[in-house]
């Protein structure tokens, strides 16, 4: 709100009630005041407890980072990550042949397919597993 806003406001306003709405202002203020005051309160003695517990943990000889389990033994013992699938389906893009693990997000092509009405299966390796000839 801008100070030629507030001087039109005024003047469409008596002046009792400006005095009256200056007295509520004020006491809104106080307590917003009071509620930053008390906000920056909390944050210092909050900071002076962190500080606090820096101290004894590193007066005990650990480092956060122990504590939480970040050392690089934790980093060690991370989960592997699964091998790499084989293709299950096959695929045409853009006159070259790809392949799918089916793992993961499925290709612009076979989901513009799917989206048509074509089976997934009509996408699988066909694979032989018998005497083929």
């Amino acid at each position: 709100m801008n100070i030629r806003s507030v001087r039109v406001f005024a003047r469409e306003t008596s002046f009792e009630q400006l005095l009256e709405m200056q007295e509520k202002l004020n006491a809104v203020i106080e307590e917003r005041r009071e509620e930053a005051e008390r906000e920056a309160a909390e944050r210092a003695e909050r900071e002076r407890k962190r500080q606090e517990l820096l101290q004894l943990i590193a007066g005990e000889g650990f480092s956060p980072e122990e504590l939480l389990g970040l050392s690089e033994d934790a980093q060690k013992t991370r989960k592997k990550t699964l091998p790499k699938a084989p293709p299950k389906y096959q695929f045409d893009e853009n006159g070259e042949t790809k392949y799918w693990s089916g793992r993961g997000r499925t290709p612009k092509p076979i989901d513009e397919a799917l989206k048509a009405g074509r089976s997934l299966d009509e996408f699988l390796i066909k694979r032989c597993f018998q005497h083929c000839w």
